[in-house]
């Protein structure tokens, strides 16, 4: 491992989560969600990522929100419900938890489908900081018709993927996967 996943590491662990940057954001989330009118545009890295999101009703409910790219890097986020403990540090609605993320390079339609293993090597994290929220408003199952996600995922650096993938979308539409 090199130092600065490392340091990444030991700050999101001692409870400290590292923002990258300023911008005038809350330093503990990055994200100003008082802001008046439309959210900023998302930096030019994020700005033609394809994003989407899927209810899964498993043994527990589940969220996967995956992150597309032109260079075939596919990234994801499984959310979890009912978990009240969550290890890593992603500020979440009550009752939900991150409970994973993955990344590695694969077509769109598999990186949108929440039960495909993408054929490939994958890289696992559990370092991240950001935040995932919705609105109140749930469908009978109790997943949220969309969300919104401001989210920094760290991978050591011989992982194969980037150091770094963020993850920013308002106002994603929540796909019926059950």
């Amino acid at each position: 491992m090199t130092l600065p996943f490392l340091l990444a590491l030991l700050a999101c662990q001692n409870g400290a989560v590292p923002w990258l940057g300023n911008d005038g954001l809350d330093q503990d989330t990055g994200i100003d969600r008082e802001a008046e009118g439309d959210p900023e545009e998302p930096p030019e890295e994020l700005a033609d990522a394809d994003y989407h999101a899927v209810a899964m009703a498993t043994a527990l409910n589940r969220l996967m929100i995956s992150r597309w790219m032109d260079d075939r890097l596919c990234a994801v986020i499984t959310l979890a419900s009912p978990m009240d403990y969550p290890w890593i540090p992603v500020e979440t609605p009550e009752h939900w938890a991150v409970e994973g993320m993955r990344a590695g390079y694969t077509d769109p339609d598999s990186c949108r489908d929440p039960y495909s293993d993408w054929g490939a090597e994958m890289a696992w994290t559990e370092v991240a900081e950001g935040e995932v929220w919705w609105e109140p408003e749930v469908d009978e199952w109790y997943y949220p018709q969309q969300l919104s996600l401001k989210v920094d995922v760290f991978f050591e650096p011989d992982s194969g993927v980037p150091e770094l993938v963020m993850f920013e979308a308002h106002g994603l539409p929540v796909d019926d996967g059950y």
